[in-house]
C-alpha cells in the first residue's frame, strides 16, 4: 500500500484551505496547520520557519510544505488543540500526559508544558499518585513530584500484593528509594508533632485547656452565642493516642478528618451533654479541634521539610533534566 493510500487527514480545525504548512504524523495522519499559530506556540517551529525553505514541488507549487514529525496522530491532535484557540483536549490518563508533555518539552510548547502540569496535579490523576511521581521526576518537576510524593501516604504502597507494573518502569531505584525515604521521614515528622499532655490531662496544644464549650440557646437562652454556657471534659491522652494510631497506620494528616472516632463523643467525659442540641454543638466543636490539629502538624511537618529527602535542589536534578530535555 502506498503512503498516498495510507495517508488520512486530520479532525478539524487542522483540515483547513488556508494552512501554510502540513505536519504529517508517524501514522500516516496529515494536520493542515498554520505557521503564525505554530511560531507563537514554539519559538522551535518559529526558529525552523524563519531558515530557508526547501523549493516547493514543481508539480504542485501551490501546495503547502509537508513535515514529518516522529509523534503519532493521537499526540499531535492534543498537543496542536492546546496551542489552537480551541478547547483543550481532556488529558485524563497518565500516558496521555506523558507523551504530550514529553513533545511539548521537545518543540518547547510552554502552553502544552503547562496544560500537562495543571493534569498532573488534579485529583483524578493524583489517585494515581505512584504514577504522577513516575512522570514528574522523568520530568524534573519539583511541585507535582512532592505533590504525587504526598498523596502517596494516603495509601502506603504494600509491595506483597500486584505491583503497579506502569509505574514503576518509569521509576529508577534511586527515585523509588528516595520517595521510602520521604514517607519515613514524614511519617517520623508527623508523629514527632503530636502534642504531649501533662499529669493533669492538659494538651499542650491547647493552651492547657482540657475542656471543650459549647452553647446552646435551648438549654441556656438566657446567655448570648457567644457565652460558654456548658463544657466537656476530654481526654486529650486518649484522643492523642488515636492520633497517634491513625498516623501510624496512614503517615497522611488528612486521614485525621476522616476518622470518625476523633469527631465522636467516644472521648468525651464529665459534663458530656444530653440535649441533642448541645450534641450536635459539640460534634461541631471537635471537627474544629481536629481541623485545627491538623493545621498544626502541617506547619510542624513543614519545618522539618521531609521533601528535601527527594533531591530536586541538587545538580543532578537540574542535569537529570537537561538530559531529558535533551533526549
Amino acid at each position: 500500500m502506498s503512503t498516498m493510500e495510507s495517508e488520512s487527514q486530520a479532525a478539524s480545525p487542522f483540515d483547513k484551505a488556508t494552512a501554510d504548512v502540513v505536519l504529517r504524523s508517524s501514522d500516516d495522519v496529515l494536520f493542515r496547520v498554520h505557521k503564525i499559530i505554530l511560531s507563537e506556540a514554539s519559538p522551535f517551529f518559529e526558529t525552523m520557519f524563519s531558515l530557508p525553505q526547501p523549493a516547493a514541488d514543481a508539480s504542485s507549487p501551490d501546495s503547502p510544505s509537508e513535515i514529518p514529525v516522529p509523534e503519532n496522530s493521537a499526540i499531535l491532535d492534543d498537543l496542536l488543540r492546546i496551542c489552537y484557540p480551541v478547547p483543550d483536549p481532556p488529558l485524563d490518563t497518565i500516558d496521555r500526559v506523558r507523551d504530550v508533555l514529553a513533545a511539548a518539552i521537545k518543540y518547547d510548547m510552554e502552553a502544552g508544558k503547562v496544560a500537562c502540569r495543571k493534569a498532573l496535579q488534579s485529583a483524578s490523576l493524583l489517585e494515581q499518585p505512584l504514577h504522577v511521581y513516575a512522570v514528574a521526576v522523568q520530568f524534573a518537576l519539583k511541585e507535582e513530584a512532592i505533590m504525587a510524593a504526598k498523596a502517596t501516604l494516603r495509601v502506603p504502597m504494600d509491595f506483597s500484593g500486584p505491583a503497579p507494573y506502569a509505574a514503576l518502569e518509569g521509576l529508577s531505584s534511586t527515585a523509588l528509594y528516595l520517595l521510602l525515604q520521604y514517607q519515613q521521614r514524614y511519617k517520623a515528622a508527623a508523629l514527632r508533632a503530636i502534642p504531649t499532655v501533662n499529669d493533669s490531662g492538659e494538651s499542650s496544644f491547647d493552651d492547657g485547656c482540657s475542656l471543650l464549650y459549647t452553647t446552646c440557646d435551648n438549654c441556656e437562652p438566657e446567655f448570648s452565642t457567644f457565652s460558654r454556657c456548658s463544657s466537656t471534659t476530654i481526654d486529650w491522652k486518649g484522643f492523642y493516642l488515636r492520633v497517634e494510631k491513625v498516623l501510624e497506620a496512614t503517615p497522611f494528616t488528612g486521614a485525621l478528618l476522616e476518622d470518625s472516632l476523633l469527631r465522636s463523643t467516644i472521648f468525651c467525659y464529665d459534663g458530656v451533654p444530653v440535649c441533642h442540641s448541645c450534641l450536635v454543638a459539640l460534634a461541631f466543636e471537635l471537627k474544629g479541634q481536629v481541623e485545627m490539629l491538623v493545621h498544626f502538624l502541617e506547619r510542624e511537618i513543614a519545618k522539618q521539610a521531609p521533601e528535601a529527602v527527594l533531591g530536586f535542589n541538587d545538580a543532578k536534578s537540574r542535569k537529570r533534566k537537561r538530559l531529558t530535555v535533551e533526549d
